[in-house]
């Protein structure tokens, strides 16, 4: 079921993901998993956890694990920054997850036939959680599978 919900609201030919920003680089994730996008709230330290999980938070209720992207993706600290200024709460695996993220931007509708594969100089570790590249005007956005990397996460 979650690979499923990583090929994105497919309508017509095109899917529609919500792009991120880690630093300089664009991601984009699938809007069928957003539950949303909010402020980071703050985090309760959960010990023993792995380093990418920065803690939990309480969401209306529900106890949401906040997972910190740039860890996850093995991209380098936050500079001068110690917590992420923005969170996309997604469903996976019947759990919330908060993926801590720099900054949000649009949302995109792309034609699935313009999606390319990852090219040869990304890290195989990218690779692994990216379902390919969509290039736009100015930069190529990478396209994440949540499922991949959630998973990854918990083992």
């Amino acid at each position: 079921m979650d690979a499923a919900a990583d090929k994105i609201a497919t309508m017509d030919g095109v899917e529609q993901v919500l792009a991120v920003y880690l630093g300089n680089e664009m991601f984009g994730l699938p809007i069928a998993q957003m539950q949303g996008v909010l402020e980071t709230l703050p985090l309760t330290f959960v010990p023993l956890a792995p380093p990418a999980v920065r803690g939990v938070m309480n969401l209306r209720g529900r106890i949401v694990t906040a997972v910190d992207l740039r860890t996850l993706l093995g991209l380098a600290e936050r500079p001068g920054v110690a917590q992420a200024n923005m969170s996309v709460v997604i469903e996976n695996g019947g759990e919330l997850f908060s993926l801590l993220v720099d900054s949000v931007g649009d949302v995109h509708t792309i034609p699935v036939a313009n999606v390319e594969e990852p090219p040869l100089t990304m890290p195989e570790s990218m690779k692994r959680v990216s379902s390919g590249v969509f290039p736009l005007r100015d930069r190529i956005m990478i396209l994440l599978k949540p499922s991949v990397f959630l998973k990854a996460n918990e083992e």
